[in-house]
């Protein structure tokens, strides 16, 4: 029987941390058993094509996420100021076999549809209507790949789609944002190129905001500093 590999010990960990903490209300969550890893299956390039020469991470291949499911939804409780968030992690096998969005055959520009065709989804708002969705960019001879965050947004830089943000996160990383964001709504743009106060993304600051105040009295013992200060930087 496979054992929990230190990520995936801190995640079980994190979940039921929410789950416990009374000023928070867990709408769903919820922890499958383990999957097979990516030093597990095929190459890559053994599920696309294009992925010939696609070189995943070293801290993918050594800390996955292996859960057949790991998500959780939750809303705070009052008197606290009304903030949410919510995550849900695919395991290895899933992401490398997920299609590309439908929805880029239908684009003209080339460069746009070929950069939709090489996402795929790490993490999505699985319950809400945000339409928040965090995916690799799967393109051979780059390390480590890139993250890139998608919102309903009229943000990003004009050559990409419209709502598309690149972050300054790997998967591993991505996943260690999540245990300490507890993934509130926004998060992800704390990590991507983008300042609130220019108009683009002022929508999100608030509920950021009120993250980033209230989130250290509920887990005292996690340090929010790096997080405050990445908000700081962007008002």
């Amino acid at each position: 029987m496979s054992t929990y590999n230190t990520l995936e010990r801190k995640h079980a960990a994190s979940i039921e941390a929410i789950r416990s903490c009374q000023s928070l209300h867990v709408e769903h969550s919820a922890i499958g058993d383990l999957e097979e890893g990516f030093d597990e299956l095929p190459d890559p390039e053994e599920y696309n094509r294009d992925w010939r020469g696609l070189q995943l991470d070293a801290t993918m291949v050594e800390q996955p996420l292996r859960f057949s499911q790991l998500n959780i939804h939750w809303q705070t409780r009052d008197p606290l100021p009304k903030f949410s968030g919510e995550y849900s992690i695919p395991p290895a096998g899933e992401i490398l076999l997920q299609l590309p969005d439908p929805i880029s055959a239908d684009l003209k520009d080339h460069f746009q549809r070929d950069f939709l065709g090489q996402l795929r989804r790490i993490d999505s708002a699985y319950r809400s209507s945000l339409g928040f969705i965090s995916c690799l960019r799967m393109t051979p001879l780059t390390s480590p790949i890139e993250v890139w965050f998608a919102a309903m947004e009229n943000i990003g830089q004009s050559q990409y789609p419209s709502g598309y943000v690149r972050l300054d996160l790997d998967y591993h990383g991505y996943m260690e944002a999540l245990l300490l964001t507890k993934g509130f709504h926004g998060w992800q743009f704390l990590f991507a190129d983008l300042a609130f106060g220019s108009g683009e993304g002022t929508y999100i600051v608030e509920g950021v905001r009120r993250a980033l105040e209230t989130l250290p009295s509920l887990f005292p013992h996690e340090d929010f500093t790096e997080l405050q200060r990445r908000l700081e930087a962007r008002l």
